[in-house]
């Protein structure tokens, strides 16, 4: 149980991190926070339950129950936020990808070279 919460907080700490970095739209700020509440929300829900869960054991014979009941509940949590950093990384990244593909079809209208131009030169 331990090792797979490092493995949660590893993961979870990356995928955030990335998120906060490249975030700077006010809407994506708030459906942050939206998620953030959800989860915390979930948290509320899974973590009573989990943590007086008494006598019950998993495929490992260590009783679901007590702190181990506790990070369970924080595994999953956890899980559901790094799940919608990675959606939100995948679109980012897709929308930088189009924004590139745009720019070398030749198109008219204006777009600030300062940002898109080291963008192409990683994408060749």
């Amino acid at each position: 149980v331990y090792c797979s919460y490092i493995l949660c907080m590893a993961c979870n700490g990356m995928t955030e991190a990335f998120v906060y970095g490249v975030v700077d739209d006010s809407i994506d700020v708030g459906l942050l926070s939206i998620m953030h509440g959800f989860v915390g929300f979930i948290f509320y829900i899974l973590a009573p339950f989990l943590v007086m869960r008494q006598g019950e054991t998993n495929i490992s014979e260590e009783t679901i129950g007590g702190t181990v009941g506790l990070i369970f509940a924080n595994e999953i949590c956890m899980i559901l936020r790094s799940l919608y950093s990675i959606d939100y990384a995948a679109n980012y990244f897709d929308e930088k990808k189009r924004m590139v593909q745009h720019i070398q079809h030749g198109s008219e209208e204006k777009t600030d070279t300062a940002i898109v131009l080291p963008l192409i030169s990683r994408v060749k």
